[in-house]
């Protein structure tokens, strides 16, 4: 009963609640009723009416315990024990035949009662309890002395690593091994696991393990699997495929738990692996095995060579099955739960950080874009609360991408609120009534804006913080004005789509620069985009303190030339005390000569652009200077661009255009070695110095010096071109020490939305990496064609970067250079051609060396194309389907677009289509930013503008979706010079024009690698 029954909420300290609650405890324990009513209304249990169900689930289901299997025999013999009851036996060391299978059985464990007598079911009750969860990395049995739990990982009693595999198969359906006590495993030592390398069928669905205890003193070994006379059924138990973390038809080395086994001495124990279908029949299994000698029939192994074969198999001479045996490492459980506690607060403590840069919290993306001609005056973008954006959203700014006219000095921003309703339908931003929720004014060198570009850009403008409200209209109002604030044509982006209701269509323009508003509300086939962000908090670093360095380092230096020396001043710390640098060092000069009517035959550009690819004729040298070309047969002079085509920084040449004849020529030139130097500081004697580089042709970024023992590098020198870099302030983490805090602002965000990723590595499962983009990632060669690789991975085409046609096939690097790079035959018929090539197997192989996972790359990428919906693009239907089809949860896809697409408005809006195409799969997602073209590309869309705005496409693409972003501005942008160490000419340098070389593939592996811990 309740006597005030105020209905106050929980947590209330009325003395009339507390006074009803009293009343209600005292009769739920105390009272006869099997139920009570508590003061807020709600039914529960009285403990009468717990320890009535308790007794009526003793009479009606529980499992029956016996001392030892002659007690439960008798009882059930003597029909004490009704039918399908459970039944366990525990402590009784004994074995016996079971009156069902006839299987010889150990007399504890689990029984269930049927007509022919009481049936085995599994080992003894305490161990099948405790070892149900025993799948790997779970924590699965306590240990009642020790209170520690078992981890998912094991010490190696024994081990034995696979050589080779025999492949899944019906001709082998199960696997059968001897573990001798006294000569594998010591008398009383426990184990409770096996490591097998297995390769699973289709259909298999789970793996059935049986352990059995057999007698030293049998003799018999040929053909002697499991089922002798004598041998004891230990325990049999099921491990769901998903458990074990095994992918259908890849082999892989796991773990596979058994039920905990004491050794006595005088025994063997077998164990037998075997796959099973839904309905518990055999199925075909691969198996990994070792070439070794010395071991008996038994500890080789036996393998059925059919599911219903009477008989075993022996593994052949000189063979066994290469089974690692082990026991599971023990944990305290008090030092779980201090760990489990940490690791909670820590991950709270990640979850409330906010990136400092703006993050999309609520975006419609455009995907079509207004032109200039075609643009307004004024943009009101309409916006619903509590149907566009969700009720509650918070927001602190907007992104809108956009083109302002030339002439364009600032760029204003205005919201409007207003209730939502058709009464407000005709009525433009601002009319009495709207509530201004904030504006925003900017110039547009601030906002990053060029007016009269062809492309957009994106710009985000800062607003005071605001909520979303449900059932409110907003309006964010857009306009380009000039230095007296008269208003300029702009263009924005918009999003096809119909279905929507009548709100939100709502959208205004003025189509005049004194223009009154425009009403859109009519039109029903398209809506103006919109990207609402929140920016999140920085700290001020005079709140956290000044760097306290105790090791060497730079605080500052800076260079210049003189002549051909550099003057080199600066400031050296160590342990809080400062040296300051001041010296002058010079440098050798460079090699170079004049060359006379050098022939060469001139053939058409194999494309529009002047590009080292296309541009394929070329001299024996680079850095050229004083270039005359004559014809070979005349002795006529040939003007450039008129009648051939020259980057004389590359030595490259061909025809002007795409047509005509070829024509022999003399070319007459002078000509530099090109070298980089690496100027040092040497702390212990405080000298700065310079190490001297080798001279090459045209691939002297594979050979930048590197600083020696007790040395700190302070710049590397582009000696040809004079350029200057700066490494005193790269930091460890192979970024600058400036974007040290975006760097691990993304590192944070990355591991964040890539944690099912790390989850796989760090339990050892099978992992795929799917490349899915454009040249850089596919690293193909050979005559392909798009049809051949439209929908299919790892093709014979597929990274063969040294092969015809491949970025390194006609590279400007040394056959020394090249020879690094190793060809391996792949087995596929195109023999010793395919290479390992890249940024992406960079970031395999950090994956493989660091966590020992098989970890499987399937290529998807495809040369020339973009993200676009097109055949054989990245939208393409055939092509993404089958990708998308290709991964499963938890397998990482990295989307690698942008090279083909520099400056391109529709970017953001493709790559947040694709990313979330293979999402939908379960995948997670990583997009991976582009590659600055080389200053020696004269692709007049090859631009440094068209790359960062592309970047910045990317960029919020990922940030759009929930994919991860790994950068590469903080390798290549001009604000992070000397990143790199390399200069602009040296970008992307196996081609000269989008192709990043060798020592760029390794830097970039490394940044794709860095979330992994």
């Amino acid at each position: 009963m309740t006597t005030f029954n105020t209905g106050n909420p929980l947590g209330s300290n009325s003395p009339k609640d507390l006074y009803d609650n009293a009343e209600n405890l005292d009769n739920g324990i105390n009272g006869t009723a099997l139920t009570w009513q508590d003061r807020r209304g709600v039914t529960r249990k009285s403990w009468n009416g717990i320890e009535t169900d308790f007794q009526q689930f003793l009479a009606d289901g529980s499992t029956i315990e016996f001392p030892t299997w002659a007690a439960a025999s008798a009882a059930a013999g003597a029909g004490q024990i009704p039918l399908n009851r459970q039944v366990a036996v525990i402590g009784d060391g004994g074995s016996h035949t079971d009156p069902v299978s006839g299987l010889t059985v150990s007399n504890s464990g689990r029984y269930v009662m049927v007509a022919a007598g009481l049936q085995w079911r599994d080992a003894d009750v305490m161990s099948q309890k405790a070892n149900r969860y025993e799948v790997r990395p779970a924590i699965s049995q306590v240990d009642p002395l020790t209170d520690a739990v078992r981890s998912g990982m094991y010490d190696e009693l024994i081990s034995r690593a696979p050589t080779a595999i025999v492949a899944a198969s019906l001709g082998y359906s199960s696997w059968t091994q001897a573990f001798d006590v006294g000569t594998d495993i010591a008398a009383g030592a426990s184990f409770d696991g096996v490591r097998a390398q297995l390769q699973l069928g289709a259909g298999t669905t789970h793996l059935r393990i049986s352990v059995w205890r057999r007698s030293l003193a049998v003799t018999t070994q040929d053909r002697a699997g499991p089922g002798l006379a004598g041998d004891v059924l230990l325990s049999r138990k099921a491990v769901p495929v998903s458990d074990l973390g095994l992918a259908i038809g890849f082999a892989a080395r796991v773990w596979v738990p058994i039920p905990v086994v004491i050794a006595e001495a005088g025994y063997t124990y077998l164990i037998t692996l075997d796959a099973r279908d839904a309905s518990d029949a055999a199925l075909g299994m691969g198996m990994g095995y070792l070439s070794t000698t010395g071991l008996s029939q038994r500890r080789m192994g036996y393998y059925l060579s059919t599911p219903s074969a009477g008989f075993w198999s022996n593994m052949g001479a000189g063979s066994a099955i290469a089974w690692s045996l082990g026991a599971a490492q023990l944990v305290k459980s008090a030092d779980l739960d201090a760990r489990a506690t940490s690791l909670e607060t820590f991950q709270a403590a990640i979850d409330q950080v906010i990136p400092s840069a703006p993050q999309t919290v609520a975006a419609l993306a455009g995907e079509s874009a207004f032109t200039l001609p075609t643009g307004r005056y004024t943009w009101a973008i309409g916006i619903v609360g509590g149907l566009d954006v969700p009720d509650g959203v918070v927001a602190d700014g907007v992104n809108v991408p956009l083109i302002v006219e030339a002439g364009t000095a600032k760029v204003a921003v205005w919201l409007y609120s207003r209730p939502r309703g058709a009464a407000w339908e005709v009525q433009p931003p601002g009319f009495t009534g709207d509530i201004l929720v904030a504006s925003a004014q900017g110039t547009v060198d601030d906002l990053g804006i060029v007016p009269g570009a062809p492309s957009m850009a994106t710009v985000n403008f800062a607003l005071s913080r605001f909520t979303v409200e449900s059932g409110t209209m907003y309006y964010l109002v857009v306009e380009a004005q000039d230095a007296s604030g008269a208003r300029l044509l702009s263009a924005i982006t918009y999003h096809s789509v119909v279905g929507l209701v009548a709100d939100q269509y709502r959208k205004f323009w003025r189509s005049g620069s004194v223009s009154s508003w425009s009403n859109g509300a009519s039109s029903t086939t398209f809506r103006f985009a919109y990207d609402l962000t929140l920016t999140g908090y920085q700290l001020d670093q005079d709140e956290v303190g000044a760097d306290v360095w105790l090791g060497d380092s730079i605080l500052e230096a800076t260079a210049r030339w003189q002549g051909t020396e550099l003057r080199v001043k600066g400031t050296a710390l160590r342990s809080g005390g400062r040296r300051a640098l001041d010296a002058t060092v010079s440098l050798a000069a460079l090699t170079g000569g004049t060359v006379t009517d050098e022939p060469l035959t001139l053939r058409p550009a194999a494309g529009t652009a002047k590009t080292w690819s296309y541009m394929r004729d070329r001299v024996a040298h680079a850095a050229l200077t004083g270039v005359t070309v004559t014809d070979a047969a005349t002795g006529g002079a040939l003007g450039v661009d008129t009648d051939y085509w020259v980057i004389p920084a590359l030595g490259a040449f061909s025809l002007p255009g795409t047509s005509g004849a070829e024509r022999a020529v003399l070319v007459s030139y002078s000509w530099k070695a090109r070298r980089y130097d690496l100027v040092v500081y040497t702390p212990l004697t405080g000298a700065v110095s310079v190490i001297t580089g080798t001279e090459r042709v045209r691939d002297a970024s594979e050979f930048v010096p590197a600083a020696g023992v007790g040395q700190l590098p302070l710049f590397a020198i582009d000696v040809e071109a004079r350029v200057i870099l700066p490494l005193w302030d790269n930091a460890p983490e192979g970024v600058k020490r400036q974007s040290l805090a975006e760097f691990r602002a993304e590192l944070a965000r990355n591991r964040k939305l890539l944690k099912s990723v790390l989850r796989k590595l760090r339990q050892g499962l099978p992992l795929k990496v799917l490349a899915y983009g454009d040249s850089n990632f596919a690293q193909m060669g050979g005559p392909y064609s798009l049809a051949a690789v439209r929908s299919s991975s790892n093709t014979v085409f597929h990274d063969r970067t040294k092969d015809t046609g491949g970025l390194l096939a006609n590279p400007p690097y040394g056959a020394d250079v090249l020879a690094t790079v190793p060809v391996y035959d792949t087995g596929d018929g195109a023999g010793a051609v395919h290479t390992r090539f890249g940024m992406v197997w960079e970031l395999v192989r950090a994956m493989q060396a660091a966590y020992g996972s098989a970890v499987t790359l399937s290529n998807r990428s495809i040369p020339g194309t973009t993200s676009a919906n097109g055949t054989y693009q990245g939208q393409d239907s055939v092509r993404l389907a089958a990708a998308v089809a290709d991964v499963g949860a938890g397998d990482l896809v990295l989307v690698g677009f942008g090279q083909n697409e520099l400056g391109q408005a529709s970017t953001r809006a493709n790559i947040i289509a694709i990313c979330q195409a293979f999402q939908a799969a379960g995948a997670a997602v990583a997009v991976v930013g582009c590659f600055r073209p080389n200053a020696n590309d004269l692709n007049a869309v090859h631009t440094y503008g068209n790359w960062r705005y592309t970047q910045r496409a990317l960029r919020e693409a990922a940030f759009a979706c929930g994919a991860a972003y790994v950068s590469t501005e903080m390798l290549y942008d001009d604000a992070v010079q000397g990143a790199m160490g390399l200069s602009a000419n040296d970008f992307s340098a196996a081609t000269f024009d989008v192709h990043p070389g060798p020592r760029e593939h390794v830097l970039l592996g490394a940044r794709l690698s860095s979330w992994l811990d």
